[in-house]
């Protein structure tokens, strides 16, 4: 089920549109900036950044969904949740705009990944039958996350600066991670049937 999730979000037919992104998200605008007189000003780093981060969300996507299929979906999920919480925390400390892009790459390849690993865990976990209840509630959760999140991250820095708030992320990226990893391995929704077999 997973692989085929995969094949048809990756390498399937909507392949053009993730490429469309990237060509549209990532190296337009990167191609753009580089004759752009503002990458010279206080915003060209942070425009910059935006656009590295979003092009490696995509890049991530596609080399994740080919990683995926070779290598345990929990621990690359794992992985990826300790990849997020180092480049949120580098995004706090960064001093120099190479420490920000860097960071803000580190992210991006996390970001996309884990937004395709949570439909595909769910699925490995719970089996196609009662996927679309539990995905539904997930994902109302996700989002609740999703708008609150930056909601308080600038809560945060209107009351102190930007590092408590990267920080702040970082800390729910590394909770997130210690949460998943104490749940244990994944369960199989065809565990009961096979006893019940034997």
């Amino acid at each position: 089920f997973e692989q085929a999730v995969i094949e048809l979000l990756i390498t399937g037919p909507y392949l053009w549109i993730f490429m469309a992104t990237f060509m549209l998200v990532f190296v337009i605008p990167l191609w753009t900036m580089m004759w752009n007189p503002v990458r010279h000003s206080l915003w060209g780093p942070p425009i910059i950044a935006v656009s590295v981060l979003a092009g490696c969300s995509i890049v991530g996507r596609l080399v994740g969904g080919v990683v995926v299929k070779r290598f345990p979906i929990r621990a690359f999920t794992l992985l990826n949740m300790f990849a997020q919480g180092l480049g949120i925390a580098a995004l706090a400390f960064g001093e120099s705009p190479a420490a920000l892009l860097v960071a803000a790459a580190c992210f991006g390849l996390t970001v996309g990944n884990l937004l395709m690993l949570q439909p595909l865990l769910m699925a490995e976990a719970f089996g196609v039958r009662d996927y679309p209840r539990i995905y539904s509630v997930a994902n109302l959760t996700m989002t609740a996350g999703i708008a609150g999140g930056p909601l308080l991250m600038g809560m945060l820095h209107d009351l102190h600066s930007y590092l408590p708030a990267f920080l702040a992320a970082s800390g729910a990226s590394f909770l997130a991670l210690g949460v998943f990893h104490a749940a244990g391995a994944l369960p199989s929704p065809y565990a009961p049937l096979n006893e019940a077999r034997r």
